[in-house]
């Protein structure tokens, strides 16, 4: 029997489960395995981060790995890049426009 999975609502259990598994040893991981976690925090769909959250036994090195790690796991960048290039667009358009009004 296929079971068809709504990754928009439950997330991604089995990536989940790893995450957990680091953070439950943070801040005592190797680099391969803190890079890891980092492109969890930069790429992951927000249900999971909100789902780590939810587990208590790691609550205080969730906490410590955001905090330590804001900069690098912060999607910030990605939204003012959109910003800019939507921009930028919108500019080369307006321009291309005007010869015609």
């Amino acid at each position: 029997m296929t079971v068809a999975v709504n990754f928009a609502r439950e997330g991604n259990p089995e990536n989940r489960i790893r995450i957990a598994e680091l953070l439950t040893r943070y801040p005592q991981l190797d680099d391969g395995e803190m890079r890891e976690l980092i492109q969890f925090y930069r790429t992951a769909p927000a249900i999971d981060t909100a789902l780590l959250t939810c587990d208590e036994s790691i609550g205080v090195q969730i906490t410590a790995f955001q905090r330590e790690f804001r900069r690098q796991i912060s999607r910030g960048g990605d939204a003012s890049l959109a910003l800019l290039v939507y921009g930028a667009f919108a500019a080369a358009l307006a321009f291309a426009i005007v010869p015609y009004l």
